[in-house]
């Protein structure tokens, strides 16, 4: 997936800072549910270094007892390298090794496929039974398929080949920030070499071709796009009507401040709510919606399927939110909080408008419909920040907003589900800071943009 965390990963020393816990802490969970379920008689060897662990499987795949080694350690020479690793479960079926890999997703990667190859090959070197990969993709501890992998030696050798290639290099591969960076242990420092060297990857929505465009042309730095005109920029490939806003954010990098390019829509000026909902990553289901007024006044709704009626609901914090039996009750009892005034609502890109106009009740989509804005949207077409994302977290921490809990959507989740299952009072405290960090984030967005207005030097 990156060359450069290859590279980092073997002559630096790993960052001690995690990345963000939701989706990765999910993972973890969902396969030990899942290796319990699926094997609940275990007896725990514990190992204190990966020499041991290695030690321990071979002494494992020796004994004829032993019929599944969950966690087993790999390592085997390979030209002047070591590899190394860890399979989630291997298992004998008569003469044969079976390794099983838990996903914690419906669609397989091509990185999952060199993985299970990797495995595979490794077991292939170390023992004399024939080998075979399956994947089990599902989430919360349940398999939803299973699937079986098709070798591919090819495949293997080249990923290899281009590792080796690489380690030999002296110096990194370049920065180039992309969206799943933010789970790297390296993603911190990466974004901060990058903002030290103004690299062009900073900039939002840049397409493959344009970068490699920019560099054929000699350009790789902000500082260059800004010496350019906007109508420049429209020769390089993938760039037309979003020229300007590209050369304004280079202008904000180099600047190291906010830049305006449009006015603010009127519509900004009147105050107004801010809202934002949760949904089953899986169905689609809203499980929560929050929402405040224009001072940071905040309340939520949450889905809770044991309960026939609206309930008040307190926290650990002590703040009060509202039980609702389902997602139509959560879409009504938020229209019933904003009903008041006619006051514009805003959210954050268009998913919560698309869902309450495909799953919301009706009556609320009359209510409150026609007074949803973008304020997504807005940000985008007026003025740009020095930041790599456009996301409400990435604009309001840039304004100094900082979450309480944690900033990952797929957390609050996991926190919903330990609540449901459990009465984990603790974990629904969490999420629903989560929700409500969301809209105070809003808020703290909206308010800077019509401060910001007031000011006659921020258009320059």
């Amino acid at each position: 997936m990156c060359q450069r965390r290859v590279w980092l990963d073997h002559y630096e020393e790993t960052p001690t800072d995690l990345p963000p816990i939701g989706v990765i802490q999910q993972g973890i969970e969902h396969e030990a549910r899942l290796l319990q379920a699926t094997a609940p008689h275990v007896v725990t060897i514990p190992v204190n270094s990966w020499q041991q662990g290695v030690e321990t499987t071979q002494t494992l795949l020796r004994q004829t007892r032993v019929e599944v080694i969950d966690g087993a350690y790999l390592e085997i020479p390979y030209q002047d390298a070591i590899i190394r690793g860890r399979l989630d479960r291997l298992q004998k079926l008569q003469h044969r090794y079976q390794v099983i890999e838990i996903k914690n997703h419906s669609r397989l990667q091509p990185t999952d496929l060199i993985q299970m190859d990797l495995y595979l090959w490794m077991l292939d070197q170390i023992s004399d039974r024939s080998v075979a990969g399956e994947f089990w993709l599902g989430r919360n501890g349940t398999i939803l398929q299973r699937v079986s992998h098709e070798y591919d030696e090819q495949r293997l050798m080249t990923a290899l080949h281009q590792v080796l290639v690489l380690l030999g290099q002296r110096e990194a591969p370049d920065v180039l920030l992309k969206q799943h960076c933010k789970l790297c242990p390296w993603h911190d420092p990466c974004t901060e070499t990058a903002s030290n060297q103004l690299h062009l990857t900073l900039l939002t929505g840049m397409r493959k071709d344009t970068l490699q465009d920019f560099q054929r042309q000699g350009i790789t730095s902000l500082q260059q796009i800004v010496m350019m005109l906007p109508a420049d920029l429209q020769k390089i490939k993938g760039i037309k009507s979003n020229a300007l806003a590209l050369h304004t954010q280079a202008r904000a990098w180099v600047a190291g401040h906010p830049v305006w390019y449009r006015p603010l829509p009127t519509i900004c000026l009147q105050g107004g709510w801010m809202f934002d909902i949760e949904t089953d990553p899986y169905t689609g289901v809203v499980w929560c919606i929050g929402w405040c007024d224009d001072t940071g006044k905040s309340e939520i709704a949450l889905v809770a399927p044991h309960i026939s009626q609206p309930t008040p609901f307190t926290l650990l914090t002590g703040e009060t939110i509202t039980l609702v039996p389902d997602a139509d009750r959560a879409w009504e009892t938020f229209a019933l909080g904003v009903i008041g005034d006619n006051r514009p609502i805003f959210h954050w890109t268009n998913f919560d408008a698309t869902m309450l106009r495909k799953t919301a009740p009706e009556v609320v989509r009359d209510w409150v419909g026609h007074r949803l804005y973008d304020l997504h949207q807005i940000v985008n077409q007026t003025v740009k920040f020095p930041v790599k994302s456009t996301s409400i977290k990435a604009i309001a921490g840039y304004l100094q907003f900082r979450y309480a809990v944690y900033e990952a959507w797929d957390a609050a989740f996991n926190d919903y589900q330990l609540w449901l299952s459990r009465d984990d009072l603790t974990a629904i405290t969490r999420a629903c800071a989560y929700q409500r960090d969301d809209v105070l984030a809003l808020k703290v967005v909206w308010q800077w943009l019509t401060e910001s207005q007031s000011d006659p030097t921020h258009l320059t």
